[in-house]
Parts: C-alpha cells; structure tokens; sequence
C-alpha cells in the first residue's frame, strides 16, 4: 500500500487515495484500513484543518515508495488512475472560480497544485495520455494565475495546446484556450489575442453564455490596452447582456471594471470611476476578496488622477494597510507605494515620498516604478529648489521639465483602471499606454 501512495505528490485526501490506490485486488474498504495503520506506523502524517483531513508522505519516505512502485508493473496504471482522478476533479474547477468566493475556491482547489502537476507531468509526457492532459491543463488554468505562477501557466498550457487536434473535445480545447490567453495576458498580449479570440469562437459554438461573456470581457481588455477602442467597446456590448442573468457577480464587476479602462483610456475619467465603484460593490458582494482589494486601489488612482490629493492619500493608505495583511500581492503593493509616492510628490511632501520609496515592502520597485513617477519626482524636487534659491519669492513658480523629462513622461499615462489582464495581481495601468 505505501507504494501506492507514492503516486501522490504534496498530499491527498481518504477519497482520492481510495479511488486511485485501489483495484481489483485492494478495495476501497482495504485501502482505508490499511491507510489507518499506515498513519499508527508514523509512515504517512494525517493533517487536519477546518477544510477536512489531508495525509501526506514526508518527502524520503515518498521517494522511497515512488521508487519501489516504478519497479512494478503497476506503476504506469497508478499514474493513469491518478491523472484521470484529478481531471475529473478539476473539471469544475474554472467554472467554480468564477461563481465561488475567493476562500471557498482556494479552500477546495489550492491543496492539490502538486497533484495537478504530477498528472500534467504524465499525461502530456512519453506514455502518457493526452486527452486528458488537455482536460487537465485548461482545468487548472486559474490555479497559475491565482498564484501569480504565469510563466508555468503558459508553459504547461502551451504543451497541451500542441496535442489539440480534430479528436479534442470542444469543451476541452476552449478552456484551454480561455486560460491560455489569460495566462499569456502579462507576458505577452500579442499572444493571448489569438487564444482569447480561439476561446470565444467555441463558446460561441458550444452555446456556453456563461464562459463566452468572460472570454469577452478578457479580450475587450486587452484590446482596449492595444488602443483598439471600436473592438474592445463592441466586445464589452455583446457580453453586457450575456451577464444579466448569469448570476456571476465577479464577472459582472468585470464588465464594470473594463469599461472603466477603455472610458479612462478614451478620455472620460469622470465616467470611470462611477464604474469602478460598481465593480467594488460586485466583487465584495462576490467575496472577491483581491479584486476588491485592487479595485479599492483603482479608485484611490482615479483621485489622484482628478486633483483630489487629499482623498487619493487616504484611500491608498488605507489600500497599503490592507495589502500588507493579504497574500500574493507583493508587486501589488509596489504599485500602490509608488503611486502614493507620487501623490506626496505633488501635495509638496518630498520627505514622505522618498521614505516610501526607500520602504521595504518596495523590494519590488524596479517592477513597479515608473518613468512618469520618477518625471514627477525631479520636476517637483527641481521646482522646490529654484524656489529656495529665490527665496521663496513666488509660491507658484515653476520650472519646466527637460526635454529628456518630457520624453519619459510622455510614455506614460497615469490612467485609472485594470492593467494587463490581471498584471501584477490586478493592479491597474502604470506604464503602459495604448498602442
């Protein structure tokens, strides 16, 4: 029985050990009971948490095991057992994301990433089983984005996009190419177009409504940060209806969300914001919990963005306290430091604005930081010391930035609302402007 167990990678559950361990020779019954004395041995540790029960091989014992089932002619039926169990348990696992809270979904989904690796590593390896690596892969496409983990996603999803062929299911190929496309979003946007635009085409075929508006709305951002306004604001049209009915709140304050990014990209910030405080109610009422928390973000952005010093201070303070307790969002909270940076910038407070660029949690600065905000930084600086050589003559007088410092600032634009298709954890956009 320990050999069996050595299948798993990163724990598993007393379900997914009977399904997998047992066979015509070991039922399910015996599989648990010999689990039980397994654990009595101290050879597998059972974990308990508020979510269930979880059992796991400390990693020697678990090398050990995995090289005595390889040395049987059960391994290659463990691991196809293995994988077909993970598909089948991940095939809700997209569509949950977008109707489930946060907690609930990481809860159910996040313990199992390394079984989920395991069987991606089989199913599309020598031997393995290549439908189901499809399945498996465009089923865990939330799993690499939730933690940030882009640059697997794509690599993973991209392997098993070159198995797709006229046999896949339909339902198969356009989850994995939804996921595909969000996960190439950051990295390369150039690439998630064709796939994003792959993904709507299934859907649309497959009658799938609820998957088809979110399709839509991920490439109606993406378009609209490429500065293919038309598109992106007919994209944005044909989900809007499509998401009355849904019941899908998070996907909803999406909606909100990007058309705060194309009105503030087409010049109409006023608008913007009274989406994104549409998108915020959605997305707590959603438990969304990060995307509120972005979204809070955004909307401290778009007062700085309008002159509202004293209001963009307050709400990025309150933004940045909030970060600092949350997961995942260490490059995050870099931009909201330097947004804030900025704001103190343009209040005259210099002091304030350097101590938070010179702050710890700004480990990830040279991400986060941006021409525009260093261009602020140095015009301000520059002005507060010709008004000190004049004596302070003039409260309001201003020298111009330099050519070299107006070239850096033309290259960006401080613009309220998402950036890069969940760039930096759903920050909003800092350095790039529309093609």
């Amino acid at each position: 029985m320990l050999d069996r167990l050595g299948v798993f990678a990163g724990g598993f559950t007393l379900t997914a050990a009977s399904a997998v361990a047992s066979d015509q020779t070991i039922d399910e019954f015996t599989v648990v009971d010999r689990l039980s004395h397994l654990v009595a041995r101290s050879l597998v540790v059972a974990e308990t948490s508020a979510t269930g029960n979880r059992y796991r091989l400390l990693e020697t014992t678990r090398s050990y095991a995995r090289e005595k089932l390889g040395a049987t002619a059960d391994a290659s039926k463990l691991d196809r057992r293995h994988a077909r169990y993970y598909r089948d348990w991940g095939a809700r696992a997209a569509d949950d994301w977008l109707s489930m809270p946060d907690a609930s979904w990481r809860a159910a989904y996040m313990p199992e990433r390394d079984n989920v690796r395991a069987a991606l590593d089989w199913a599309l390896g020598p031997g393995g089983d290549r439908a189901v690596g499809i399945a498996l892969a465009g089923a865990s496409g939330p799993i690499w984005t939730e933690l940030s983990l882009y640059g697997e996603g794509h690599r993973r999803l991209e392997a098993a996009s070159a198995h797709v062929g006229a046999d896949t299911a339909a339902t198969d190929e356009a989850r994995l190419a939804l996921w595909l496309g969000l996960n190439w979003a950051l990295a390369a946007p150039d690439r998630a177009v064709p796939a994003l635009t792959r993904a709507i085409d299934l859907y649309r075929r497959l009658g799938d409504a609820r998957n088809l508006a979110f399709a839509l709305l991920r490439l109606a951002h993406e378009e609209a940060l490429a500065g293919r306004f038309g598109h992106a604001a007919a994209l944005l049209s044909e989900a809007q209806p499509l998401l009355e009915n849904a019941g899908l709140p998070k996907v909803l304050g999406d909606y909100y969300d990007y058309c705060c990014v194309l009105k503030a990209l087409t010049g109409k910030p006023a608008d913007a914001r009274s989406d994104l405080e549409k998108a915020l109610a959605l997305y707590r009422s959603a438990g969304a919990e990060r995307y509120a928390l972005f979204t809070l973000a955004q909307l401290g952005d778009v007062a700085w963005s309008s002159g509202d010093l004293d209001a963009a201070r307050s709400g990025m303070l309150e933004t940045i306290a909030l970060l600092r307790k949350a997961p995942l969002t260490t490059v995050m909270l870099g931009l909201c430091l330097s947004n804030l940076a900025g704001a103190h910038t343009e209040r005259g407070e210099l002091d304030e604005a350097l101590a938070g660029r010179r702050a710890r949690d700004c480990r990830c600065w040279s991400r986060a930081d941006s021409p525009g905000l260093t261009s602020i930084i140095l015009r301000s600086v520059r002005r507060s010391r010709a008004s000190s050589r004049k004596q302070r003559a003039s409260q309001d007088s201003r020298i111009p930035p330099s050519k070299d410092e107006r070239s850096r600032a033309s290259r960006t634009k401080r613009v309220p609302g998402n950036g890069c298709s969940d760039c930096y954890n759903r920050g909003w956009l800092a350095t790039r402007s529309p093609a």
